[in-house]
């Protein structure tokens, strides 16, 4: 931590220059105050957050389909199914490993969107605008699907509701966010060999990925599904 001498901002992540008036820091090699004056920390920000959340998924839907298969491995030993445990176990290894390589590449995803390597962006780009494209195309099938039924007095809940929609809508909302920062000019310096030699050079400089709304709202959100589900369970243990 040191004092700029141009604006007087006291400086925390940066041990070359002032990322404010990019005024270079007193004894600072002059080469490398140049070098961290180019550093987009704000961006780099935004891509570690991004890298958190796809390794943190990618490793949740690992140990939650480790479980289950050990689950089903234990139960189907002690049910002594025969042949017709056999195909099943057969058909549930096969979709454990399926689920497992999507768990890997997300992993993979991740980790390299934190080296800030262009595939990786461009796939998570891809991944966002799918997995938006996906919901809506479910939305309306589903909405089609139950048209006829509205009609109905004893089926008039049937199908999408307002929560549906609401959910939809933040989808779309977060997926444009995502495509936008990385497919923006900024991202776009970034996600290059040079950069990442820079931030080689300036190893010491760290974003603050923490301050980043990418990582921000989606703590927010997990946040309050774990307090739901800690108050569920409270309220389900209560009545026992």
């Amino acid at each position: 931590m040191w004092t700029c001498d141009g604006c007087g901002r006291t400086v925390k992540n940066n041990d070359f220059a002032c990322d404010l008036c990019l005024r270079a820091k007193p004894g600072a090699d002059p080469a490398l105050a140049d070098k961290a004056a180019r550093r987009d920390l704000v961006t780099e920000a935004h891509f570690k957050a991004l890298a958190l959340w796809f390794r943190v998924g990618g490793g949740m839907v690992a140990g939650l389909v480790t479980i289950g298969a050990l689950y089903f491995a234990v139960a189907s030993s002690s049910l002594h199914l025969g042949s017709l445990g056999h195909a099943a176990g057969g058909a549930m290894w096969v979709g454990y490993t399926l689920i497992m390589m999507y768990a890997g590449f997300y992993y993979v995803t991740g980790h390299f969107l934190a080296q800030y390597h262009n595939w990786a962006r461009i796939t998570t780009v891809v991944i966002t605008l799918l997995g938006v494209s996906f919901s809506l195309v479910s939305l309306i099938w589903a909405e089609i699907a139950t048209a006829g039924m509205h009609s109905s007095y004893a089926f008039r809940h049937i199908g999408p509701g307002f929560g549906d929609y609401f959910r939809l809508l933040v989808q779309i909302a977060w997926g444009v966010a995502i495509t936008k920062t990385l497919l923006g000019s900024y991202a776009n310096k970034i996600a290059r060999p040079e950069y990442r030699a820079l931030v080689e050079d300036t190893k010491s400089m760290k974003p603050n990925m923490y301050r980043s709304p990418f990582f921000v709202l989606p703590a927010i959100a997990f946040g309050i599904v774990v307090l739901l589900l800690l108050f569920a369970l409270l309220m389900m243990s209560s009545r026992f």
